[in-house]
């Protein structure tokens, strides 16, 4: 079967969980003989808007449009007919069966409609609220707060500071690192994307659609923009959600019964052998793997790790590892650093999937404090893997994964004595890390998980009127 996966970013610039997951499942499916393709965004300020590149990465199949976010106007963060060209070309040359969309943010929701017309069967899966919820689909508000739902009149005060358009002169630099490129072959524009003070970053442009100053997003355009989801909804063939709790807002929100499945994500790794030891130095090693950014809510993590007073006690105390970098947002990771003084905890920086199961196999137990609705975190099923019990804020996804003193510990998201609790609770008896990891259910193997998407796509194809 040709298949063609279709996402916002991927390897090796992101390394998210929706990146991880389509990797794992495009490898598994070209294992089993499929022939699968990869289309994706990237943002490379040396090279053209809309430029269409070609690469393999991890061994796949990519085709690769840049996209520097230079569009001014809203529209075209969800609407975007340069994309949806390029993806054009993508489906003439590969001749998909099946058009797989794992994530819409920075291409165009009109790609489900141009797929549609090239005769291949459609299969969208709900990374998180993207299609209605424009601010990155984390469904939060400026404040941090998680949005009770999208309207026009609340989407349109909650975007008005949101960046989705580079700083004005940004086109003339890129357009400068693309001379430089062309005329000496040497690309700058990895180095000025690390360099963060220098790098032009995101940020409003006056347009009539909302200025530097924040002006709200029209309501006329925020509806246009709840139509294509409309129409990305009616025109799929068939939607995922990973959890319940985002396929009950998808029914909430308009998908129909009878198009929306749920299915969990599959690993591509074996589990750990059950027998391991521990805190086998008495020491209780806790840890936070992902990105650091206020929505993770690592802030109460550390401030919860100083509540409990863990260095005090018995028999040696605990210490926390940080396994995540400072890039994505520097001067939170400071503020991090500073709630850290004086503590036992380790910034050990960004890693790549490959050195997870490595990480865990450091570690007793798994913070995962998020403050937003997570789906189904992959970092979750790779501490099941590695028998790693997980400590969880009760919030979305998470509380449908870690089962309250059964394989994990729950707390109120946010409170930081709640945790605090928890953890002090982990350290006064460390038997019940091996208790609460040995009741863990492990995530299926990716084979079996290939293998419903094959039912899937074999569902879209007949929805579509024809096999995929």
């Amino acid at each position: 079967m040709r298949i063609l996966h279709a996402l916002h970013f991927f390897l090796p610039k992101h390394s998210g969980g929706t990146e991880i997951y389509t990797l794992r499942v495009a490898r598994a499916q070209a294992r089993a003989g499929h022939d699968v393709t990869l289309f994706f965004s990237e943002k490379i300020h040396s090279r053209a808007d809309y430029e269409l590149l070609r690469r393999t990465t991890e061994g796949l199949d990519c085709r690769v449009v840049v996209n520097n976010l230079l569009e001014p106007d809203f529209r075209a963060t969800f609407a975007n007919p340069r994309i949806e060209e390029r993806f054009d070309e993508v489906v003439r040359e590969c001749r998909p069966q099946v058009v797989h969309f794992q994530h819409l943010m920075l291409l165009s929701m009109g790609l489900v409609g141009r797929a549609k017309a090239a005769g291949a069967s459609t299969v969208l899966t709900l990374q998180d609220f993207w299609l209605w919820c424009a601010r990155m689909g984390q469904l939060l508000q400026p404040d941090g707060s998680i949005c009770p739902g999208p309207t026009p009149e609340r989407c349109s005060q909650c975007l008005a500071t949101f960046p989705f358009t580079q700083k004005q002169g940004a086109e003339h630099a890129f357009r400068t690192l693309g001379m430089l490129r062309r005329a000496f072959g040497v690309d700058l524009s990895p180095l000025v994307e690390r360099v963060r003070g220098w790098q032009p970053l995101l940020a409003r442009r006056g347009n009539g659609a909302g200025a530097e100053k924040g002006r709200p997003i029209p309501q006329s355009q925020l509806r246009a923009r709840a139509e294509a989801t409309g129409r990305v909804v009616e025109a799929v063939d068939h939607v995922i959600a990973p959890s319940r709790m985002l396929l009950d807002r998808a029914l909430d929100w308009g998908v129909p019964a009878g198009k929306i499945s749920l299915l969990r994500y599959g690993v591509d790794l074996a589990p750990r052998a059950a027998a391991r030891r521990y805190a086998p130095h008495g020491k209780v090693r806790f840890a936070f793997l992902g990105t650091p950014a206020p929505h993770k809510g690592v802030h109460v993590l550390i401030d919860a790790f100083r509540a409990a007073e863990l260095e005090r006690a018995r028999p040696h105390g605990a210490e926390l590892v940080i396994f995540g970098g400072s890039r994505t947002n520097p001067a939170y990771f400071a503020d991090l650093k500073r709630r850290a003084r004086g503590l036992p905890v380790r910034f050990a920086g960004a890693i790549d999937n490959a050195q997870v199961p490595d990480a865990l196999e450091q570690v007793d137990a798994l913070v995962v404090p998020s403050l937003w609705l997570e789906n189904w975190p992959v970092s979750v099923q790779e501490a099941r893997l590695a028998r790693v019990p997980v400590v969880a804020s009760r919030l979305g996804g998470l509380a449908e994964a870690v089962r309250d003193g059964v394989d994990g510990l729950l707390f109120e998201p946010g409170d930081v004595y709640a945790l605090a609790a928890a953890l002090r609770g982990l350290v006064d008896e460390p038997r019940r890390l091996g208790e609460l990891a040995a009741a863990a259910e492990m995530p299926p193997p990716m084979h079996e998980h290939v293998a419903a998407l094959d039912a899937i796509y074999a569902r879209a194809g007949a929805a579509a009127g024809g096999p995929p």
